[in-house]
């Protein structure tokens, strides 16, 4: 099961979904039956985003409840910040209460147990929530969070080059940024926003560097 999982992963990263679903659907259903949770709770959450960006929340949401109640059952707390950060992006556009105590509980779990990897995310997708309800001192606090995360993560990538390049190509990154330096500058902080602006200067130096040392 494991192996097959991984293929579908690979279909994943290029850019082939459905081809990633055939292996992924049958496969789910036969990890539940087995009582594989920590593979199913994955394979989850993998479809999960296959079918939200394909936007089909309806199909989405089930797949992730099921992922954060697999999590649960199995302890894994990184997979059950993941999960509640996914539900509060499938839940903000129809239950913005939902989804905002979604993001809260995945960003307190990530603190807890000091998961980086998927906090920065988290806090990203916080700050996301509050940031497009112009509720920018909130915004702030939680971009914050993320860019001490990212700092945090950036000498300390686990899995080797491949899971470095990924975490440096990641397109939330720069997108971070800009949304600090927006919210800074829309609550009159220009000189800090500044200070990001050239932080995120140096960020991408230092990622088109990695990506360089990684391809060599």
């Amino acid at each position: 099961i494991r192996a097959k999982a991984n293929i579908a992963e690979c279909y994943i990263y290029l850019k082939q979904p459905d081809s990633a679903l055939a292996i992924l659907e049958p496969l789910y259903r036969k990890a539940k039956q087995e009582h594989f949770y920590r593979l199913s709770g994955s394979m989850a959450i993998l479809m999960g985003r296959i079918y939200a960006d394909k936007k089909m929340p309806d199909k989405a949401l089930p797949l992730v409840q099921e992922a954060l109640q697999d999590a649960k059952t199995t302890g894994m707390p990184d997979s059950e910040a993941e999960a509640l950060m996914y539900l509060g992006i499938l839940n903000k556009k129809n239950n913005e209460a939902t989804a905002l105590q979604n993001f809260k509980d995945a960003t307190a779990l990530a603190d807890k147990y000091q998961l980086h990897m998927i906090g920065w995310e988290a806090w990203f997708e916080l700050g996301e929530f509050y940031y497009e309800k112009n509720n920018h001192a909130e915004a702030i606090i939680a971009y914050k969070h993320s860019v001490t995360l990212i700092d945090k993560n950036s000498a300390n990538i686990y899995g080797g080059e491949d899971a470095r390049k990924t975490y440096q190509s990641s397109g939330k990154k720069p997108e971070l940024y800009a949304r600090l330096i927006s919210s800074l500058s829309a609550t009159g902080a220009t000189e800090e926003a500044w200070a990001f602006a050239q932080k995120t200067q140096q960020e991408a130096i230092k990622d088109l560097l990695g990506n360089l040392h990684a391809d060599a």
